[in-house]
């Protein structure tokens, strides 16, 4: 059993919420604010969804365009591909 879990997060990301609900196999996700992302083309950038929850996923992100953002592989970095709600940051 694993006493703590170390995650490590550098940088300072602008933070915004997804404005729609996804699936743990969605290949695209909504946010409701791109200010501040990256844009399209981007080099490969990771995000944090429902950061410090039983929920909390790592992905990287190949694209940003506007404010669908393109995955390029989910449950990044020893985290799992999980379902988020509309709203989750």
């Amino acid at each position: 059993m694993v006493a703590f879990l170390r995650r490590e997060y550098s940088g300072g990301g602008a933070t915004t919420a997804l404005s729609a609900s996804m699936s743990s196999s969605d290949v695209t996700f909504a946010i409701v604010n791109a200010t501040g992302w990256p844009g399209s083309p981007a080099a490969n950038f990771m995000v944090v969804i429902d950061r410090g929850t039983p929920a909390e996923e790592k992905i990287l992100c190949s694209a940003n365009a506007s404010t669908t953002v393109t995955v390029a592989t989910r449950g990044y970095d020893g985290t799992s591909a999980a379902a988020h709600s509309s709203g989750a940051t």
